[in-house]
């Protein structure tokens, strides 16, 4: 698939453009319009060029968002000047009255370090023409950010080549889709004619009012743009710690040993470096020991992270694997950081002769059991895998009101954690105590005993948002301590597994899944009561003679399959108790059956589609389980009963669905707009619908014939 590379350059290692980190595609966009169509390009063309330039944006607006990658930066001082505001009727058009309009205005640039280069790079199917005068026309750019970010732009057409590989050692790369919460502007179909149109108008922006006899200002029109979630949370290297003498075993070393662990392998890598590169040791010194780094490079520094396992409650969480993160303003090159850790001699006792380490780091792809800790995923509850070191020492208390005083002060140095690490989300709740939240964990104060007097406690937060994990707070999160792990936040009656790895199967057809998944989940409750007890209705929906249940509500599990993004493809199963679809149901005794049934389900064998691996998953911003007054199907609802003569097919499934709802103790929607409308065996009907609701409805919203198997599921728009 082709690729247009557009490179921007700096003229000067400062960028002054504020809002957007990396510059957005947009801002790109703007420039390149801007080089195109102003200054000594503004005329001598023919009507042809100038449609064939028009053609050229216009092609460009249209595509997939484009993948950017860019250099490092550091924040500057900032700079306050005072400028004459552009207000002269203000003292009378006096010139020699300018100092009295004077405006305050503060620039805060980033230095760019090493190459000031950024990269845009767009992957399209059809339009190689206009690609090519894309690639002309980006000579003509002159600026990129504000008016006094100087620079200049090539750009070349690549074919048969990976964007991945393309833009390797480019920098920091950013790609489209990511999780990020503010996201960049680019551009959209109508973007061209927006610019236009807002410079046209800012040219007579002032207009002059005949009745009152003023100017009057008139504001621009807004530009067109979409916002687009992007990515880059920087480099991630994971070693397993073997055997030195049999590289296929595994070296446990004991979860007490963390910083020691930590940092000897910071100073070998740091010994490494520097001795193969000793041009590089004032970079080692402030981004990977840390003993130079500046109050800004704390964001920047690589991080060693030590990972204990937790995939089982019974499991010795041992550390087994290192996890090193590089943020992406690190100015130490990635692929130096790579050799500096592979293979590097360890013992876990910070010994510093490679003779005295019995084990070495042997690099690997990212391993499963980084879905435990959250890596990429959002929570919003954390609960502590290694102890947190709080920015001051609070003595621990174990009765009465000092220990509620000492739970309180710790609590609050943990908010303040928080606050360093850089999380903005404010914490809604705080638990902190000495003990270990794994069954087999350690005490807080077995870490380092006498080194962090005072400052080491096991801690729970929930924040107001998700925040989006590998989660690392407190002073000690570059020894490899404060390392924390989503803790779920579930009801006992709902359960939602996340899908991992790539599949095809549609939404539609997931019913084969469910299936399965309904097995497994009669299986596992069978072992778990005993072969002997019959299970209760709330798994199988049958009475002891084999019929199906007729209590008057439903009384069994209800099992759905859907997307929690953008895509056809279930990402998402879930496992609902009857009384959350069908509020007179009175289920809440068996649920603990059902939570130690599902507590430890990870894969699903589902006959032909093979197996699918289950990642337990929250509930937060799942549409799902939303909260809204508007609801749209997910799959079609299929009517209770059989449509009559006497009514048009819209008004009979709209009538249906009223009194689905009002059997179950729903709430009744106001309005049901029906979308489309399928006939089945025997005049059945199903459809899609939209419902409104008087006020917000709590999902989820499962209704109809076939509800217990994902039909008639509905999301909150």
């Amino acid at each position: 698939m082709p690729i247009l590379l557009i490179e921007v350059h700096l003229l000067q290692p400062l960028w002054h453009g504020a809002g957007d980190w990396p510059p957005s595609p947009f801002r790109l966009f703007q420039a390149l319009v801007a080089g195109a169509y102003g200054g000594r390009w503004a005329g001598g063309e023919g009507d042809n060029a100038r449609k064939d330039r028009a053609a050229a944006f216009q092609w460009l607006e249209r595509q997939n968002p484009p993948n950017i990658a860019f250099p490092p930066r550091s924040r500057v001082r900032r700079v306050t000047s005072f400028v004459p505001n552009n207000d002269l009727d203000s003292v009378g058009g006096d010139p020699n009255r300018v100092p009295d309009i004077r405006a305050e205005k503060t620039l805060s640039p980033w230095r760019i370090e090493n190459d000031r280069t950024f990269f845009y790079a767009w992957t399209f199917d059809q339009g190689t023409e206009h690609a090519s005068l894309v690639c002309s026309l980006a000579q003509r750019l002159y600026c990129f950010g504000r008016g006094l970010d100087g620079a200049w732009a090539q750009a070349e057409v690549h074919a048969r080549i990976d964007v991945d590989r393309l833009l390797q050692g480019r920098g920091t790369v950013s790609r489209p889709g990511g999780q990020s919460q503010a996201g960049l502007r680019c551009p959209a179909p109508g973007s061209l004619d927006s610019l236009i149109r807002r410079h046209q108008a800012a040219a007579s922006r002032f207009r002059w009012d005949t009745v009152s006899r003023k100017f009057l200002f008139r504001q621009p029109p807004k530009p067109v743009y979409r916002t687009i979630s992007y990515d880059a949370p920087g480099t991630r290297f994971y070693f397993e710690i073997r055997e030195f003498t049999d590289l296929n075993r595994f070296y446990p070393i004991p979860q007490t040993k963390t910083v020691s662990l930590t940092e000897e392998a910071r100073e070998s890598a740091a010994r490494r470096l520097v001795e193969a590169m000793p041009e590089c040791q004032p970079l080692v010194e402030r981004f990977l020991t840390g003993r130079s780094a500046a109050s800004n490079d704390l964001t920047r520094r690589v991080c060693i992270v030590p990972l204990p396992s937790i995939g089982h409650k019974q499991t010795s969480p041992s550390i087994r694997r290192i996890a090193v993160l590089i943020p992406p303003d690190c100015l130490i090159p990635i692929p130096d950081l790579e050799w500096a850790f592979s293979g590097l001699p360890v013992s876990g006792t910070n010994k510093q002769t490679p003779t005295d380490t019995p084990a070495i780091l042997v690099q690997i792809a990212p391993p499963d059991m980084i879905d435990h800790y959250g890596f990429d995923r959002s929570a919003r509850k954390w609960r502590s895998v290694t102890p947190v070191i709080l920015p001051e020492p609070v003595p621990f208390a174990r009765r009465g009101s000092q220990r509620a005083e000492s739970e309180g002060r710790s609590a609050y140095a943990l908010a303040q954690a928080c606050r360093h690490a850089g999380i903005s989300a404010r914490p809604t709740d705080i638990r902190v105590q000495e003990e270990p939240f794994l069954v087999r964990g350690e005490m807080a104060g077995a870490y380092s005993p006498g080194r962090f007097e005072g400052r080491l406690r096991h801690a729970e937060i929930a924040f107001e948002q998700p925040i989006r994990g590998p989660l690392l707070i407190g002073d000690g999160r570059f020894v490899g301590l404060g390392l924390m792990q989503p803790a779920l936040e579930r009801s006992p009656g709902v359960h939602v597994f996340g899908i991992a790895g790539s599949h095809t199967l549609a939404v539609e057809d997931a019913t084969l899944v469910l299936r399965a998944l309904r097995r497994a989940v009669m299986a596992r409750a069978q072992n778990i009561i005993g072969p002997n007890r019959p299970l209760p209705v709330l798994f199988h929906g049958h009475d002891t003679n084999g019929t199906p249940a007729r209590e008057g509500h439903h009384a069994h599990l209800f099992f759905a399959a859907y997307s929690s993004g953008v895509g056809a493809h279930i990402s998402r199963v879930a496992v609902i108790a009857p009384d959350f679809c069908d509020r007179n149901s009175k289920t809440i005794r068996s649920w603990d059956t059902l939570a130690r049934a599902l507590d430890e389900l990870r894969v699903l064998v589902c006959g032909p589609e093979g197996e699918f691996r289950l990642v337990p998953a929250s509930t937060d911003g799942d549409t799902v389980f939303g909260f809204s007054r508007i609801w749209r199907s997910v799959t079609p609802y299929q009517t209770t009963r059989h449509p009559k003569h006497a009514q048009s097919d819209p008004d009979f499934i709209a009538s249906d669905l009223k009194a689905e709802c009002a059997r179950r103790a729903l709430p009744i929607p106001q309005i049901v707009e029906v979308i489309d409308i399928q006939k089945g065996p025997c005049g059945s009907l199903s459809a899609r619908l939209n419902l409104s609701f008087k006020a917000a409805v709590r999902g989820p919203l499962l209704l109809g014939r076939g509800s217990h198997f994902g039909i008639g599921l509905f999301t909150a728009v």
